[in-house]
């Protein structure tokens, strides 16, 4: 009775590790109660003994242990009999089992946390085969838990969640993981004896906060400039040069180089508003790119002059998705939304873009105030396209006869560029190299067999070699369209009479592109041109054209005839290469003759001032609406004379000069916008008529008279640095017109008879009125009498260039006030939608194949920040 009794109400006492040492097995999962912790050992009794550095308890079968250590032995066969407490076996399924009230679990884990004594208790049970193991937190496998965190939790059975012991958290334990429920314990119960200190901390090399930001905003930095995917630091060898330079510096994460940009485009976003401020007057050009995801997004870019010095300022003002229907109402209900929002929508003086039908009727629906000016260089790209029929199709009818064919447009449109931008341009497919020729080698010309010597064939050629196929897009095709794919939507007129000149240009761009195309196609032929080249010292390849990029057709000519001489020994020694004999009769089907070859380099003459002009007005750090149009005025020009011309180039003259009058002298709206904005660049009055140059003062008089635009108050600091920037001048220029630099000469003279009796009847109101509208007129004329004196005499000592405004300006800006503050007006406004055109070749390059996990938000904030960290 007495046993059962002290069985019943006994406590077993657990028996603590020496030296505070924590229970590590690789289980984790653990089943316990409140009270007890069973574990159980029914495969293969792998209990192992855990013991102390020194007490090793050996308890055996029979026997009993009499002991000070407080040990119990269980047995099947006896029971033990000492001053500790009694745990007996439960059953034979070698599961033996700790029963403890309350009280002992509290005392238990404060034991083994916090006390160190070497003569602490610990209970262990013997199993039927002699194995003793500690008291320790095990599960239901049979294997023990690694962490002390089991110390004070309890995991479920499924191993899916734990609780605390010390309160009533409970949490997931996804993967068996401890993070959690740690945290908690370290937090809630001050269990400090839980933090993981890793060994590798401690030998790391430490580097200031201070350096780590500042290497970090280099990392983001040349992220978006060099436009790198965002885990390009955290690569292996770029880890090792880092290592090297800079021990303990890890570069971002790709998710930390994400977060950045959307804060860094936040603060440059706020650094434009701010600066945007201080702006009075602002050009725009606007337009819309589609990425091979079919995702549309919009780009604007502002415009204006910045004092001081003199500086005419280009950047993005907005890069965003438009996930809207491309209809005029939404595009002008965004565009109105996002000046708004800038607070530059009443700044506004004109946005240039190109001639799409949805664009411009979008821009009919903003407010009159705002000008719109239609891309020049989209329009010489229609004038050429249109005149020369360079992607017109020959129908049977044109094949027979000269006449006109029906009317018929048709749209180009982005899905067009994509997908048929190469349709129907060849009528020849090329085999593949690395086929065997099942055909005959017989020369159908000559009648002679071509034998394996002839054609040097001693073995296959090789594998690499590539089919080309009619219709199939060439790789620097793509490459190009993609860059061109911005929404440019025209109409291709196909009206024009397809006259002799056409056939014979559609005819032979039908070879040259075949060409083009084989040259890129087939490895046998590209190495024979690349090995001539070499040897003449010609560093060219053959490009490819496609419809809507500018002057391609034009570059594709030039490569020819650069390329000529390896052309021409091509197609001479065609039946030396090792190609089958299909492949040597398309060759010939495309051979180019003495008046092909003739005909091309008219067709390139003719071209050639149409490219020279599109590349000067292609610019947007400069102002570029003088530059197009005096470019557009001399290539009018060029087509007008025909003197030392052939016929072959009488007539192609001709053809453009009908679509010059079409698109820009046929539009008086359009035509006049350019000249009055560029009277104030030099460059465009060598092509100023007497009649257009005095239509042109006659605009800025108005403007001048009716204060359309005023003039604002200049600061000291600002007159000052524009005096120097303008060099040693002996006037100064502020807002009021008595200290106007023509005033004094006007107001020295003797008053008349009518001031003087104004002024003794003191009616100075009346007289200030008077002598001012009478100033103002008198100033402006004389101003635009200045002005054309000095532009002569700048003209005549300096070749129009890309600087040509900006110099005249901060050479006179003191001598003509109110002319420089027009010039702030007018040269804002741009003649072509070149930097829009930019950004998106930048999208392009920045969302290529290599980078298809770029969202379209980080793609925009990319494109956004290039544009400025870039001038940084």
């Amino acid at each position: 009775m007495e046993k059962r009794k002290r069985k019943k109400t006994g406590k077993a006492p657990v028996r603590q590790l020496l030296d505070d040492e924590e229970f590590f097995d690789d289980s984790p999962t653990t089943t316990r109660s409140t009270n007890s912790f069973s574990s159980s050992n029914s495969n293969n009794n792998n209990f192992n003994r855990l013991t102390n550095k020194n007490n090793i308890s050996s308890p055996s079968n029979n026997s009993n242990s009499d002991s000070n250590s407080n040990t119990a032995s269980p047995s099947n066969n006896s029971n033990s009999d000492s001053n500790s407490n009694t745990a007996s076996s439960l059953n034979n399924s070698n599961t033996a089992s700790l029963l403890n009230n309350s009280d002992s679990i509290n005392n238990t884990a404060s034991s083994l946390s916090n006390n160190n004594n070497n003569d602490s208790n610990t209970t262990s049970l013997l199993n039927n085969n002699n194995n003793t193991t500690s008291l320790i937190p095990v599960n239901i496998t049979g294997r023990k838990s690694c962490s002390k965190v089991w110390l004070w939790a309890i995991k479920s059975a499924d191993g899916q969640s734990a609780a605390c012991k010390l309160c009533d958290f409970t949490c997931t334990t996804a993967d068996h993981s401890t993070s959690t429920i740690r945290y908690h314990l370290i937090k809630e119960h001050d269990k400090y004896d839980l933090i993981v200190k890793s060994s590798e901390e401690s030998d790391k090399p430490n580097i200031s906060e201070h350096l780590k930001r500042e290497l970090h905003y280099l990392c983001y930095r040349a992220i978006i400039i060099d436009q790198r995917p965002f885990n390009d630091f955290r690569k292996s060898g770029i880890l090792d040069i880092f290592k090297k330079i800079s021990p303990g510096y890890t570069p971002p994460h790709r998710n930390q180089v994400s977060k950045e940009l959307k804060n860094l485009h936040n603060h440059y976003t706020n650094l434009l508003k701010n600066e945007l401020k201080q702006v009075d007057y602002i050009g725009l050009t606007f337009d819309f790119w589609t990425n091979r995801q079919s995702m549309s997004f919009l780009c604007i870019t502002g415009h204006w002059f910045k004092d001081p010095p003199l500086e005419f300022v280009s950047t993005i003002i907005d890069y965003s998705c438009f996930n809207e229907r491309h209809t005029a109402t939404n595009i002008a209900q965004v565009l109105k939304e996002k000046l708004m929002n800038l607070d530059i929508y009443h700044k506004i003086i004109a946005i240039t873009c190109d001639g799409a039908p949805n664009v411009v009727a979008a821009l009919n629906q903003l407010d009159d105030f705002i000008k719109r000016i239609w891309c020049c260089a989209h329009r010489l790209h229609i004038v050429v396209i249109n005149a020369l029929g360079f992607w017109k199709q020959l129908d049977d009818k044109d094949n027979t006869t000269s006449s006109s064919t029906n009317p018929a447009t048709t749209s180009i449109t982005s899905a067009d560029v994509t997908s048929k931008s190469q349709e129907n341009v060849m009528d020849v497919s090329w085999c593949s190299e690395d086929q065997p020729d099942n055909s005959s080698n017989v020369d159908t010309n000559n009648n002679n067999l071509i034998t394996a010597n002839d054609m040097n064939l001693s073995h296959q050629p090789d594998k690499e070699e590539i089919d080309l196929i009619d219709g199939e897009e060439d790789i620097d095709e793509i490459e190009n369209i993609d860059l061109i794919e911005d929404c440019w939507s025209t109409t291709i007129d196909t009206t024009v009479a397809t006259t002799e000149e056409i056939q014979i240009i559609i005819k032979l761009l039908k070879k040259c592109r075949n060409i083009a195309r084989i040259s890129k196609k087939s490895t046998i032929i590209s190495a024979f041109i690349r090995a001539y080249n070499l040897l003449v010292n010609v560093n060219k390849t053959i490009s490819i054209d496609c419809k809507s990029r500018w002057n391609s057709t034009f570059k594709l000519l030039e490569s020819l005839i650069l390329c000529k001489d390896a052309i021409v020994k091509l197609f001479n020694e065609k039946r030396t290469l090792k190609l089958t004999k299909d492949q040597i009769d398309k060759l010939c089907s495309m051979e180019l003759n003495s008046h092909d070859w003739d005909f091309l380099s008219s067709l390139y003459y003719v071209l050639k001032p149409f490219f020279g002009a599109t590349h000067l007005m292609s610019g947007k750090y400069y102002p570029s609406i003088g530059l197009s149009y005096h470019a557009i005025q001399k290539v009018y020009g060029f087509c007008l004379h025909y003197q030392n011309n052939n016929e072959q180039i009488i007539r192609l003259k001709k053809l453009l000069l009908s679509q010059l009058y079409k698109y820009f002298f046929n539009d008086p709206q359009q035509l006049e916008y350019l000249q009055y904005h560029a009277f104030f660049d030099p460059a465009a009055h060598r092509t100023f008529s007497d009649l257009e140059t005095q239509q042109c003062e006659r605009y800025v008089r108005n403007l001048v008279l009716n204060n359309t635009y005023p003039i604002k108050q200049v600061s000291a600091d600002t007159e000052k640095s524009l005096s120097t920037a303008g060099g040693n001048s002996s006037y100064s220029t502020t807002s009021s017109e008595s200290q106007h630099p023509f005033l004094s000469s006007n107001t020295s003279k003797v008053k008349s008879a009518y001031d003087a009796f104004i002024e003794a009847c003191e009616d100075q109101e009346i007289s200030y009125q008077s002598t001012k509208e009478k100033s103002k007129r008198i100033l402006i004329n004389e101003e635009l009498k200045y002005f054309r004196n000095a532009v002569q005499d700048f003209n005549s000592k300096n070749e129009p260039s890309t600087t040509t405004a900006i110099d005249f300006w901060r050479k006179y800006h003191l001598q003509l006030p109110y002319l420089f503050n027009l010039v702030k007006v007018h040269l804002a406004a741009c003649g072509t939608s070149v930097p829009s055109e930019s950004a998106f070749s930048v999208s392009a390059y920045t969302a290529r194949k290599e980078r298809s996990r770029l969202s379209p938000e980080n793609l925009c904030y990319s494109v956004f920040l290039k544009d400025k960290l870039g001038k940084s």
